[in-house]
């Protein structure tokens, strides 16, 4: 495994991508973030609140918001978030949602396009798009922690690598 690969996480809303990433970061032993922690601290200073103020506000009722904060972003360059992420250290990033932000990431990377068996997600901006360039793309039932932790492990082993599971 090169040392300098990113690993990024994608999916719809409510997929587990966060749960998963942290997984992987202690499989890595590594850091892990997510775009959301960027678009939290810019919208924090825009609106005059810290972000533990904006993060009691549950994420569905904030979710509008926060698409449109990080577009707003990504507008600005398409891999503002994950850059700001991998400028902190940050090997695993959960939370990328445009193609054109994968694809804009310099370093060495592997994504990971995830999905949860018998769910719909709440609409969001995440293109599935980004699942044609998954290494590897997993799929988990409700509350399989035990099975995320596995899958971390195996692809921090790299025995995932462009596997379907």
């Amino acid at each position: 495994m090169n040392d300098k690969t990113i690993y990024i996480i994608c999916g719809y809303a409510r997929v587990g991508k966060d749960t998963f990433a942290q997984h992987l970061a202690d499989a890595l032993d590594t850091k892990m973030g997510t775009t959301s922690d960027i678009i939290y601290e810019t919208m924090s200073v825009r609106r005059g609140v810290s972000v533990d103020e904006l993060k009691a506000i549950w994420k569905e009722d904030l979710r509008d918001d926060l698409v449109e904060m990080g577009d707003a972003l990504c507008n600005i360059a398409p891999d503002y978030l994950a850059q700001a992420l991998i400028n902190r250290g940050v090997r695993v990033i959960s939370g990328v949602r445009r193609l054109s932000e994968a694809q804009a990431i310099r370093e060495p990377k592997k994504i990971i396009w995830m999905e949860r068996r018998h769910f719909t997600s709440p609409p969001d901006n995440t293109e599935l798009s980004l699942s044609l360039l998954a290494d590897t793309i997993l799929q988990f039932g409700e509350g399989d922690l035990e099975g995320m932790k596995i899958a971390a492990q195996q692809i921090a082993d790299n025995e995932l690598d462009g596997m379907h599971v």
